[in-house]
């Protein structure tokens, strides 16, 4: 049995990431429409969202960062060990 034009749409892949962009894109308008304190809070959340996301990001690089160096350590030290020993003639 043929899909329906409804089928196909609700079974695409990027259906739900098109219906947020399509809601987002339509919220955006409307605020711009009026002089209320939305707008004001859209603005000032798109200038801080960076800072925010780079703060709540860093402790997990940094832990990453750590956790990747003490995992290495082990093979780097054999490393080392195995350059500065002296080979045999």
């Amino acid at each position: 049995m043929p899909k329906s034009i409804f089928d196909r749409v609700v079974g695409w892949t990027y259906h739900p990431q098109t219906i947020i962009a399509i809601a987002f894109i339509g919220c955006v308008a409307a605020m711009i429409q009026g002089n209320g304190p939305l707008w004001a809070a859209l603005i000032a959340s798109a200038v801080v969202a960076p800072i925010a996301a780079l703060l709540l990001f860093l402790p997990y690089f940094v832990s990453v960062a750590v956790l990747a160096a003490l995992f290495s350590l082990p093979q780097a030290i054999r490393s080392a060990l195995r350059q500065s020993a002296p080979t045999a003639h």
